[in-house]
């Protein structure tokens, strides 16, 4: 496979940030593959990172090694990678009015999925935001399991 000026097209499974969405990408370039996953993923990608370590793909020579169905991510401005086994990127609910992106242990999951907001109420006025947090993390059971596997795997 190959684009019309005959360089050829390398496939890439290419995650977001918070490792929740994914598409296969295929690109001919490091550029080429930015704009792709801008464009699948919805987001504006700064840079591309390996999935498995973080290491920044910055140079076209470095793509250029990259094997066929290498994992990547896709960074916004001001992401940062990380291990997904240590930290569940909560992204906050667009649609209620809270959007946020925060960083939490896994093992915390379960605990803040499980928390009545009113308790909070002395220290935290905004109800809204902690009945968010609540539901993103129970919401998360699925990635927790899917973390869970992988490290079985590994």
């Amino acid at each position: 496979m190959s684009d019309d000026a005959g360089q050829p097209l390398v496939e890439f499974k290419v995650w977001d940030c918070a490792r929740q969405r994914s598409e296969n990408i295929a690109a001919t370039s490091l550029n080429d593959l930015i704009i792709r996953a801008s464009e699948a993923l919805g987001m504006p990608v700064a840079r591309v990172c390996l999935e498995q370590d973080g290491t920044e793909v910055d140079e076209e020579e470095y793509f250029n090694m990259l094997e066929k169905d290498t994992p990547l991510m896709a960074l916004e401005e001001g992401d940062r990678w990380m291990p997904f086994s240590a930290k569940y990127q909560l992204v906050m609910d667009k649609e209620r009015g809270v959007c946020e992106r925060s960083s939490i242990f896994m093992d915390d999951v379960e605990i803040l999925g499980n928390m009545d907001p009113d308790f909070f109420n002395d220290i935290v006025p905004d109800k809204l935001f902690l009945e968010v947090v609540r539901d993103s993390c129970r919401s998360s059971a699925p990635v927790q399991n899917a973390a869970q596997q992988r490290e079985a795997v590994n």
